[in-house]
């Protein structure tokens, strides 16, 4: 075991000891939960890039603790310990979430909270959320995704965020709440490995071909400013909950440029800067509710990527009365998302994107969940991207809890679509899997 599993062993044994009751100043003692999870997937068909990967299970281990420590300080920390059967994670204990796998042990979130009145700052690593919408949150860019296992991903954007040093400061007023955030240290998204069924990169017209993949990862100097604010009010219009935000900063979605071709191909992936202004909206129209998110994203540097617009409209209708016996409720869920290129890279740029596109790209999302009982919910979910690039994502999930502190999870996923689209690349990861977890 090397040093860092001591330290993160370490920092967990003092963590558990300091909100013992005993080290509590309130002598109410911390909050202590968590879950134990393991998921097994198994593909339908063989794939022809990766025919030795007819299956992925992984097992994680998440504990979250939270403590106060004054009346107006606590502290949130929630230790995370993962494994995957095709080598996914490294055997290391890492903070800063910034390698290609991920992390054997870290810290899924740990930060101090101050509060006081109308004031409250936090500092530490920490998820953070802009946006209303259910799939696609256009002004969400503070936190960067895992995108390892692709069809996890959908349906949960929140679920697969990671956390980011941050500094918040977040003020709230009668008519206005402000929320200053700084960023200090660039995390990208966690890409699909190029062994993975996953891989963006792997070429089936030459898959013998050797890539060397050179990440550029911006240096901590440079962002030393990147960060945001948000101004959002429920009292401005009666009715409605709007925000604007801004934020400046490092792209974590990677722009392509080849080094060299000879004797070996090289490729480097650079994270853009960019500023992007935002607002969403949220309101409730009978037994509708509706919402709306608008992006202006900007790149500093126009030779390395694209200006563009994302626009996002949904509504969400819940049946709980008048429903059938075997109902207790119903959940309709329905998103159309449009990007639209403001400006295009010059012809002399020598970037590129990585192909496939995004599902955020001209799709519409649909969800209905489904409440069978108080331990039973049956999910249906599609994405369709329509346009030049037809695609489309299926999924049927079955959520059933066998005790109050045990749920088992039964998914199908299909995919299929043209070789463009971003959905039909993955048309051969068709998927069963079963999720068990256990909360305590």
């Amino acid at each position: 075991m090397n040093y860092c599993k001591w330290l993160f062993l370490s920092v967990l044994c003092f963590c558990l000891i300091k909100t013992h009751p005993l080290f509590a100043d309130d002598g109410d003692g911390p909050v202590i939960t968590g879950s134990f999870k393991g998921s097994y997937q198994s593909f339908f068909e063989e794939s022809s890039e990766k025919p030795d990967q007819d299956f992925y299970s992984e097992v994680q281990l998440k504990i979250n603790i939270s403590n106060q420590l004054t009346d107006t300080v606590q502290y949130v920390a929630s230790p995370l310990m993962q494994e995957h059967n095709e080598d996914w994670v490294e055997k290391e204990f890492r903070m800063v979430e910034d390698a290609i796998k991920r992390p054997g042990t870290t810290f899924h979130e740990l930060y101090f909270l101050v509060t006081a009145g109308d004031f409250e700052l936090s500092m530490g690593k920490k998820i953070l959320s802009w946006g209303v919408a259910d799939g696609c949150k256009a002004t969400d860019v503070i936190n960067p995704k895992d995108f390892m296992s692709v069809a996890d991903t959908l349906g949960n954007p929140d679920q697969h965020k990671i956390g980011v040093p941050v500094i918040s400061l977040f003020l709230y007023g009668s008519m206005l709440n402000l929320q200053v955030v700084s960023v200090p240290i660039f995390t990208p998204n966690r890409l699909p490995l190029e062994s993975s069924r996953w891989s963006t990169t792997t070429s089936s017209s030459n898959p013998t071909t050797d890539i060397i993949w050179d990440r550029e990862l911006p240096t901590r100097e440079q962002t030393e400013n990147q960060g945001g604010l948000q101004l959002s009010s429920s009292s401005l219009a009666e009715g409605w909950d709007l925000a604007l935000n801004y934020y400046q900063g490092f792209s974590p979605v990677a722009v392509l440029v080849t080094k060299s071709v000879f004797p070996e191909i090289e490729i480097g992936l650079v994270y853009p800067e960019f500023h992007q202004v935002g607002f969403n909206f949220s309101t409730v129209w009978g037994d509708f509710e509706f919402h709306g998110e608008i992006a202006f994203h900007e790149t500093r540097n126009e030779l390395e990527d694209v200006d563009y617009e994302i626009y996002v409209l949904g509504l969400n209708y819940s049946w709980i009365y008048d429903l059938p016996d075997f109902f207790e409720k119903l959940n309709f869920i329905l998103e159309f998302v449009d990007k639209e290129i403001s400006r295009e890279r010059p012809d002399e740029s020598p970037y590129y994107d990585s192909g496939g596109g995004q599902p955020a790209n001209e799709s519409i999302n649909g969800r209905i969940e489904v409440g069978i009982d108080a331990d039973t919910k049956i999910e249906l979910m599609a994405s369709v991207n329509y346009g030049d690039e037809n695609g489309y994502f299926f999924r049927t999930k079955l959520t059933h809890n066998l005790k109050d502190d045990l749920e088992i999870q039964l998914k199908y996923d299909a995919f299929d679509g043209t070789e463009e689209s971003y959905f039909g690349r993955w048309k051969d990861n068709d998927q069963a899997s079963m999720t068990i977890t256990c909360f305590f």
